[in-house]
């Protein structure tokens, strides 16, 4: 099944109280995720990268591909699958889907004013070594 499925046999009906949590959970933490998936030029995220915990926190494994140059000019960033919309409502319209899109606003925003030191750090990683971080892509 599907993660929406899970969820409901884990913490019960769409209405109920522990899925409403654990959907919240799972929101805040897509956000997250996503930022960082943005930022850091993350691609490659897919159900075998990706991990829930038990309380629907989505976490992300295995960076084989971020900040990789990309063919054409293509810009990496985060996926936003229709099994996450599903989980979020199932349209642009549903409360959770409003709440995921504020939160990432506001994580733009916040972002914004650590923009240099962000930079800074992803600089340093220019000569890490690290096979997916090429020089012509961080500078």
């Amino acid at each position: 099944g599907n993660l929406q499925h899970h969820m409901v046999q884990a913490f019960g009906p769409v209405h109920s109280e522990q899925y409403q949590l654990a959907r919240t959970n799972y929101v805040q933490s897509l956000a997250g995720c996503s930022l960082v998936a943005f930022l850091l030029q993350v691609r490659d995220r897919t159900g075998v990268n990706t991990l829930v915990d038990a309380s629907c926190r989505l976490s992300y494994v295995d960076f084989n591909s971020i900040l990789e140059s990309q063919p054409h000019g293509a810009v990496g960033g985060f996926k936003l699958t229709q099994e996450a919309m599903e989980i979020m409502g199932g349209s642009p319209g549903a409360e959770p889907f409003k709440y995921f899109c504020s939160l990432m606003v506001r994580s733009f925003l916040a972002v914004r004013s650590h923009v240099d030191r962000i930079v800074a750090l992803v600089a340093l990683m220019a000569d890490s070594g690290v096979p997916c971080i090429r020089r012509e892509t961080v500078e």
